[in-house]
């Protein structure tokens, strides 16, 4: 591995679970998270925390599958539909499921970065131009950005205790 490859798994560790003086990791800003909690939004128009869960595995996802070679499609991708259903209250195990599927997502993708090589990183993986290593950095940086949403929404509620 090179240096660039270590920074980024070093940031992807901060990003799932690894504590910090100076953010919350995703691991502790879903911890006691219920299906009730996960569902509720406090607007008809705003997203709750498991509309949050479903948009960034679809991106996480994604975004490992390009870092594996998938080829660009052309096809325009609806970003309102990765959020889906604001989810059901009463389906804990929906949620669970959910939450598999996010952290399951995330362990794919370091595993992918772990075998990338410096030329996979920068291959270009989009119709923009943009590198491997470009799509990785920003979704480290989407990740931050919804994961302050979902403390924020947990706060909304009070069921914050960070």
């Amino acid at each position: 591995m090179d240096s660039v490859t270590d920074s980024l798994l070093e940031q992807m560790r901060f990003r799932l679970d690894k504590d910090s003086s100076w953010f919350v990791p995703l691991e502790k800003a879903l911890d006691g998270v219920t299906a009730p909690i996960a569902s509720w939004r406090p607007k008809d128009d705003f997203n709750s925390i498991w509309q949050i869960v479903n948009h960034l595995t679809f991106w996480t996802a994604f975004v490992s599958g390009r870092l594996l070679g998938a080829a660009p499609t052309g096809e325009r991708i609806d970003n309102q539909m990765t959020f889906g259903e604001p989810g059901d209250p009463t389906d804990e195990k929906g949620w669970g499921y959910s939450l598999f599927t996010l952290y399951s997502s995330y362990r794919d993708f370091h595993n992918h970065l772990e075998k990338a090589t410096a030329e996979d990183l920068h291959r270009v993986v989009n119709s923009a131009g943009a590198s491997a290593l470009t799509m990785m950095n920003g979704c480290l940086l989407h990740d931050a950005y919804h994961i302050g949403q979902i403390v924020l929404l947990r706060r909304l509620q009070g069921v914050w205790n960070g």
